[in-house]
């Protein structure tokens, strides 16, 4: 879970069901997934939610299943629709914001925020047969944005910011 402590059994839950076993992905660019192990004799469909001593991850589960007693499965942020394949599509005279909204429907994701980036409007566009994923960081990469699924599951767009980092000089 990325932090030094040990979290114990009743910390981590998925929709109110004692979790026994998870890694957690948080990427800078894409969508968070999860991998976890309940014991139980059926699990999640659909929408979910991952509670991580207290912290909340919104997703969905994209497969999962019984296996001896116990319930293995993905959950992948958001709707889940980043992962899944889109048809191609071609649009014309649009602002990037308007095709990112019509890709967004299609996957079943909401957008977070509206970034001004997203205004400019493109003569032609043309959105290739792919994932979910590829879709929106093609738009992303088009108005020079990041982009990432937040724990509370909404997609977001947006620049980057980092700290400035100035060592200190050795004292001597």
């Amino acid at each position: 879970f990325g932090g030094r402590e040990a979290l114990s059994m009743a910390e981590v839950t998925l929709d109110g069901a004692t979790v026994t076993s998870a890694s957690l992905l948080l990427p800078r660019v894409g969508a968070w997934t999860a991998d976890v192990v309940t014991d139980a004799d059926t699990g999640p469909t659909g929408r979910c939610t991952l509670t991580i001593d207290g912290r909340e991850w919104r997703g969905a589960v994209v497969r999962g299943s019984v296996f001896a007693g116990q319930w293995r499965g993905r959950i992948v942020g958001g709707a889940g629709g980043v992962v899944r394949d889109l048809p191609a599509v071609a649009f014309q005279g649009l602002t990037l914001r308007s095709i990112l909204d019509s890709t967004l429907r299609d996957l079943g994701e909401t957008l977070s925020g509206s970034p001004e980036a997203l205004s400019a409007v493109v003569d032609r566009w043309h959105r290739p047969a792919s994932s979910g994923a590829l879709a929106v960081a093609d738009v992303a990469r088009a108005a020079g944005l990041s982009w990432r699924i937040l724990p509370t599951g909404l997609l977001w767009l947006g620049s980057e910011t980092w700290s400035t980092f100035t060592p200190r000089s050795e004292e001597r």
